[in-house]
């Protein structure tokens, strides 16, 4: 079975965690190129940072896209991990280096999301 392990921002999880969304959207700040890994329904760990250094869920794969911040926030809304838009711009624009008001970021959609109490 292939898998894949993403490392994810600590804030993102934590506030997944608490909304437990059906499907959730693991974003690529820099847009990155299309996501061939794994097939539809391949699992998905989420590997927190450190100094957690843990796995703390994993979701199914179930497509990538590359779109524009605003239309990223506008179809996946708090399911990119955070409650508004203005955090979520200021958070992409924080791995960002370019000054693009817009940029273009990947999106990888995974569904039914589980995340580990154990893992913070």
């Amino acid at each position: 079975m292939k898998l894949y392990l993403g490392v994810t921002d600590t804030h993102w999880f934590r506030f997944l965690r608490a909304e437990q969304p059906e499907e959730v959207n693991f974003w690529q700040p820099g847009g990155g190129n299309a996501f061939k890994v794994l097939p539809v329904g391949g699992p998905f760990l989420f590997k927190l940072k450190a100094p957690l250094n843990a796995i703390g869920g994993v979701g199914f794969f179930a497509s990538h896209t590359c779109l524009p911040l605003s239309v990223a926030w506008e179809f996946f809304g708090r399911t990119n991990g955070l409650g508004t838009y203005a955090a979520f711009r200021d958070k992409i624009m924080g791995y960002r280096r370019s000054g693009q008001p817009n940029p273009v970021i990947g999106c990888i959609v995974l569904t039914d999301p589980v995340f580990l109490e154990q893992a913070l």
